[in-house]
């Protein structure tokens, strides 16, 4: 679930595993600066449109920018797996810049080992999320 959206060619000649780096921070940012805009979209869930049932990231837009207005209680109602989701975003942007830098091999396996747990973790929380709901229906 580590959010990269920029194509590679952007990056043009820098290594491979800076570029992913790069692109994780690069994207994580992205999201963090449009999240609280998001709200001004109207609501398009396709899984509920198709399936009658709504899908395990429905709510986590307005979850996240409850969370950018420190709006706790609001963000739980929407979609509690949005707090995983949004530590994920902060380690992307506080931790990858050092992986960028760094030239410690090892440093920059644990920030990617860390990236993955983190991820596991958002993704394991969406899937409760949408199975209590699932059930409470």
């Amino acid at each position: 679930m580590e959010i990269a959206f920029f194509p590679r060619w952007i990056f043009g000649g820098i290594e491979d595993g800076r570029r992913r780096h790069l692109n994780y921070w690069l994207s994580a940012m992205t999201l963090a600066v449009t999240v609280p805009y998001f709200r001004l979209i109207p609501h398009v869930c396709l899984f509920q449109w198709l399936l009658g049932t709504p899908c395990p990231g429905c709510g986590v837009t307005r979850a996240l920018a409850a969370i950018c207005r420190l709006d706790f209680s609001s963000a739980v109602k929407a979609n509690p797996a949005a707090f995983p989701i949004a530590l994920l975003l902060i380690f992307q942007i506080s931790i990858r810049p050092f992986a960028l830098v760094s030239s410690s091999p090892r440093f920059v396996a644990s920030i990617d080992s860390s990236s993955r747990f983190i991820s596991l973790c958002a993704s394991f929380s969406l899937f409760v999320v949408w199975i209590a709901k699932l059930v409470a229906r």
